[in-house]
């Protein structure tokens, strides 16, 4: 699905022998997105929910929905 292939397509797959975990990735919020919240932000949001103890594929533009509930 997320490769848009289709029954019949003929498709390679090649083995990737040096791609490295990254260390650190630059998170920023939409100016708009963060009214009335305060503290540490990407540590209640994002890490402890999404990134603790797990590696998750993230790639350049990616935008993480945080749902108003949890405000």
């Amino acid at each position: 699905h997320n490769l848009r292939i289709k029954l019949g397509d003929v498709v390679n797959v090649h083995q990737c022998l040096d791609i490295k975990y990254g260390k650190q990735i630059p998170v920023l919020p939409f100016d708009d997105s963060i009214k009335g919240l305060s503290g540490n932000i990407f540590e209640v949001y994002l890490k402890l929910p999404y990134f603790l103890e797990a590696f998750r594929p993230v790639h350049k533009g990616d935008t993480f929905l945080i749902w108003g509930g949890m405000r």
